[in-house]
């Protein structure tokens, strides 16, 4: 006991301390007493305090928006897990602007930055073991949450609540100079704007508009009395007066600030008196958690793929940078619901999602649709549900490996597309024939380096594909020996070169030209490649085809 007592007195102590300081800085930075020795030390403690520095308060961490072509909401994306929606002054329920007042700065509209009498009776109350109300003023409450929302590092972050001297005069500057700068009004929506309100599927709701929203389902300006109380009450401490995990401490919390609202006359006894007999009535509204949210359910895959993109492309980098610390973008995206649709069902039809009789082996399908001449890519589809369930991925199938895709597809008579633009590219004509036998051995095939390669051995799908065929009828009926010997005609390094310059890379997004630092060696090695033995993406294929 003797201990506890001392600590408690040395805390005090300090407390008082700090008052002091801070109180003389003030005076001595308003009158600064022209001789003697204690004005020398007024004045360089003065000068201390208004050359410190302190900062700036950076634009808060607000969420972000993926949309899609007509602006409709596919998913939210939380800067550094921080879920904020501001809302104006005049979007709050004047019950919430006033209870949070009631319960963490009654004095507000009467005192400036800080609150002499305020700090004088939290430390009263802390010898008498009341709890009622802390000695910081809403401004330097406002100012210290700011701070530790808009730090770069967690470091920082800690430093904006660190229990010193030095971090409390910087953030006694910052609130003079908010008070200088706005409103009461305006530091009010501030505030309730940078509050904290608990912690949900690992996102912070900060703001009273997340916080109506997460734990209501509903605006900050249709908040009642209970619910306003409710929330005013758990900035203290959003972990114990969690709604959610602690109803018993919070509804205690709760009338604590309907009691505190009576006892000022913002409410009338009978008022809170109703309102601390209801119960909770918690509305909770599910958290758009990114691409796996319920918007996002039916193009999981697209905005997967749109949120891959902005991380590992250089173009968007400045975009990927604001969306992680500041947020606050609207993404437009090219995804048309319609497409979306479509595609899925394709998939799902062909290769049914395991598990599935009609697909034992577990195989996959995906399909991307891009329109032609522009590249919009209008679908992302595949037979996997997107998750980390039972049966689902978060492989993108559809897509290259450094965009959460996985190790492509061999694309088959896909690819014989690129022997066709090289053959007409050398004004091969459509009359053009060639006498074709199955099965057969090829020869005669050099990489780009001039070195033959081969031999190479295949056949056609069906026994009769043999005779003459033209460019025309080999292509119609997609004879694969025809394109094996069209594509030794033309140079098997020109196709894989074709292929190259429409946008083909190697799954893993290497060119392929090169190896593929594994088992695969250079598309101009294998003459096998006008029948698509070179593992690429659907994402691949139809950039290709959309730009012939």
């Amino acid at each position: 006991m003797l201990t506890r007592g001392l600590i408690g007195r040395a805390g005090i102590a300090g407390r008082v301390a700090l008052l002091a300081v801070v109180a003389g800085l003030l005076a001595g930075a308003l009158v600064v007493p022209a001789v003697g020795a204690v004005g020398l030390v007024t004045r360089n403690a003065a000068n201390n305090f208004n050359n410190m520095k302190t900062g700036v308060i950076h634009q808060l961490p607000v969420r972000s928006e993926i949309l899609d072509s007509k602006g409709r909401l596919l998913a939210y994306f939380y800067p550094k897990g921080i879920d904020r929606e501001p809302v104006s002054y005049n979007q709050i329920a004047p019950i919430m602007r006033k209870a949070i007042v009631a319960i963490e700065d009654s004095r507000f509209y009467q005192h400036g930055a800080i609150d002499i009498r305020g700090t004088v009776r939290a430390l009263v109350n802390d010898i008498q073991h009341k709890t009622v109300q802390g000695g910081s003023t809403l401004t330097q409450q406002y100012v210290k949450n700011a701070l530790i929302l808009t730090a770069p590092n967690s470091q920082q972050a800690q430093s904006a609540y660190a229990p010193t001297l030095t971090r409390k005069i910087k953030e006694l500057r910052l609130a003079i100079h908010v008070e200088k700068t706005l409103s009461k009004d305006q530091i009010v929506a501030g505030y309730l704007n940078a509050a904290f309100f608990g912690t949900s599927y690992g996102n912070q709701a900060v703001g009273v508009g997340a916080a109506a929203e997460r734990y209501f389902d509903t605006t900050a300006a249709k908040l009642t009395l209970p619910q306003a109380a409710l929330l005013a009450g758990m900035v203290e401490n959003p972990v114990r007066y969690d709604p959610v995990a602690h109803p018993g401490y919070a509804i205690s919390r709760r009338n604590m600030v309907l009691t505190r609202m009576a006892q000022l006359r913002v409410i009338t006894k009978a008022a809170a008196a109703a309102a601390e007999k209801k119960p909770l009535r918690l509305h909770l509204s599910q958290l758009q958690t990114g691409c796996t949210s319920s918007s996002a359910k039916s193009a999981a895959y697209f905005c997967d793929y749109v949120v891959s993109l902005m991380k590992q492309d250089n173009a968007f980098s400045q975009a990927w940078n604001i969306l992680n610390s500041s947020g606050g973008l609207k993404v437009y995206t090219t995804l048309n619901r319609q497409d979306e649709r479509a595609a899925k069902r394709a998939v799902n039809y062909m290769v049914p999602q395991p598990p599935n009789g009609a697909n034992p082996g577990g195989n996959a399908a995906s399909e991307v649709l891009m329109q032609p001449g522009t590249g919009r890519i209008l679908a992302i589809a595949n037979d996997r549900s997107y998750g980390t369930g039972k049966h689902q991925t978060l492989i993108n199938y559809a897509v290259n490996q450094p965009y959460d895709g996985g190790a492509g597809v061999q694309t088959g008579s896909s690819s014989k597309l690129f022997t066709l633009l090289t053959a007409l590219e050398q004004n091969v004509p459509f009359g053009f024939a060639q006498k074709v036998t199955t099965p057969a051995t090829l020869t005669g095939y050099t990489n780009c380096k001039g070195q033959p390669t081969g031999p190479y051995q295949l056949i056609n799908d069906s026994p009769g594909e043999k005779g003459a065929f033209t460019l025309y009828t080999g292509t119609a009926q997609s004879v694969n020996v025809y394109y094996a010997m069209l594509e030794r005609k033309v140079g098997l390094c020109n196709v894989v070169k074709t292929a190259a310059a429409l946008g083909v890379t190697r799954a893993d997004g290497k060119s392929l030209l090169k190896w593929d630092g594994k088992n695969s060696p250079p598309a101009d090695n294998l003459p096998s490649f006008t029948l698509g033995s070179v593992n690429v993406s659907p994402m691949s294929m139809a950039a290709a085809y959309a730009t012939v």
